[in-house]
């Protein structure tokens, strides 16, 4: 697959992180006229955001900040960020990306008290595929966002505008949901990391559910030290969610500096077979996994070859069994009560799919779908986990055109999800990174993803950092 042409203003901000927000904005009035700048950018992208924080109130919320705490203590004072917009952040509506089910929220979310509580800035509601269900990005009623390393290539979803919004440098780092892999196909449609916790760590409370057991919050930084600060800011129990869990006290997420370097000891890493390796004709996203699964074997990594089977077949079952049922369930009658309307603003595919989870299902198939899951989860612990610390799979098989899913929205959609859609399912923890990160733009990006064991998101995130320094190629 040829690359192509680079959108021509795509790169003209460089990425934020923590370090260089801070280093750029200490004084309240430094603060109030890099949100100025900020958000004057933010309007005037393509659908990235479905709403904005008005700038009068951000200011406000400086000076609040300013007033309490004037020495800057809090880990994220005045670091601003985006919030997919199926997460409560009030005072801006919620939407979904369905002008019909907006509300306006009581209440925030969660993890946006505690990231506010923080220091943290919300700059506004981020666009998404509708009701998060979707893997391209062109699922929204607002628009597509555009992607900011190739206006021609799709943005990723169902967290596009979350995404986007970091690679452009908006934000510092965004919340976007995971159940499928919506937090990990736009990281890699966007040369961004996106990281994908264990089920249970963050709370989902004041989020519009997409598969309520299967759902989790993920981070888009643009680095994975940024990304793992922000989990360990939000990892708290909550006792009013009942899909929340509490970690092994070893296992609680940790700041970048707690988790320190990688062991000299080598670790192993399990790959597909060839014959589970998909990339479509695509030579770029081929030759960028050949490359990352060279540097991981450089950096003291045994690579073991694995079979994918009960992972392929995990991954089938999301949308391919009853288990499709659970997102009937969160807005089925939403979408019953709104057919046909205009006003109601359905995706005509989000539509299908949702609506065809109330079709034939009965009681037994739900247990069946659980039983086949158990099945391949006890297969994969004996066979792969036993013998590998952690996965490494292409995020996406290929890069995708706007073009070529607006032809193919539901066909491409499925094949998005090959290596994503089996990691809740399965009760896995998952962290997408660039494979063609550049010294400056990326054109073309490819990327892959570490999988590992529920609560080994420590683990992750201490080779995600020794995988993510230096990954530099020229050529792409």
């Amino acid at each position: 697959m040829s690359a192509p042409d680079e959108s021509p203003s795509s790169h003209n901000q460089r990425p934020l992180t923590l370090q260089s927000f801070r280093s750029k904005a200490s004084s309240l009035a430094e603060l109030r006229a890099f949100y100025v700048d900020l958000h004057s950018r933010a309007k005037q992208t393509e659908s990235v955001f479905i709403s904005l924080s008005p700038l009068d109130e951000i200011h406000s919320r400086l000076e609040d900040l300013h007033a309490c705490d004037p020495d800057h203590k809090l880990p994220l004072h005045g670091v601003p960020f985006a919030v997919k917009d199926n997460i409560d952040a009030p005072p801006l509506k919620t939407t979904a990306a369905c002008p019909g089910f907006a509300y306006s929220p009581d209440t925030a979310a969660f993890v946006v008290n505690l990231l506010e509580a923080a220091g943290a800035v919300a700059l506004g509601k981020a666009n998404m595929d509708q009701f998060a269900c979707g893997l391209t990005g062109m699922r929204s009623p607002y628009g597509v966002p555009a992607n900011p390393c190739n206006s021609k290539y799709i943005p990723g979803g169902s967290s596009s505008g979350s995404a986007v919004s970091v690679a452009l440098g908006l934000v510092v780092f965004s919340l976007g949901t995971d159940t499928a892999g919506s937090g990990r196909v736009p990281a890699a449609m966007n040369n961004i990391v996106g990281l994908k916790p264990t089920k249970g760590l963050l709370s989902t409370s004041g989020i519009v559910p997409a598969s309520a057991s299967q759902d989790c919050v993920s981070i888009f930084a643009n680095t994975v030290d940024d990304a793992a600060f922000v989990l360990h800011l939000t990892a708290k129990y909550d006792q009013m969610n009942p899909y929340t869990r509490i970690p092994p006290p070893d296992k609680l997420p940790k700041t970048p500096a707690q988790i320190g370097p990688m062991d000299t000891e080598s670790f192993t890493f399990g790959v597909p077979t060839e014959k589970f390796l998909e990339f479509r004709g695509d030579a770029v996203a081929e030759k960028a996994y050949a490359a990352a699964i060279d540097r991981l074997e450089l950096l003291g990594g045994e690579k073991v070859e694995i079979d994918f089977a009960p992972f392929q077949r995990a991954a089938a079952m999301l949308y391919g069994s009853s288990l499709v049922s659970e997102r009937y369930a969160a807005v089925g009658d939403f979408l019953k009560e709104n057919a046909g309307q205009e006003s109601a603003g359905l995706n005509p595919s989000v539509f299908l799919i949702i609506m065809g989870g109330r079709e034939g299902q009965v009681a037994h198939d739900v247990f069946m779908a659980q039983e086949e899951i158990r099945r391949c989860v006890k297969i994969a612990e004996r066979d792969t986990w036993s013998r590998v610390n952690f996965l490494v799979v292409p995020s996406v098989p290929c890069a995708m055109t706007t073009l070529q899913v607006a032809n193919d929205p539901i066909g491409l959609n499925k094949v998005l999800g090959t290596y994503t859609n089996f990691v809740n399912l399965m009760d896995l923890c998952a962290v997408a990174l660039p494979a063609t990160k550049t010294e400056g733009r990326c054109t073309d990006p490819r990327g892959i993803t570490l999988v590992a064991r529920a609560f080994e998101d420590n683990n992750l995130v201490r080779v995600a950092r020794h995988f993510e320094t230096g990954i530099i190629d020229d050529e792409y």
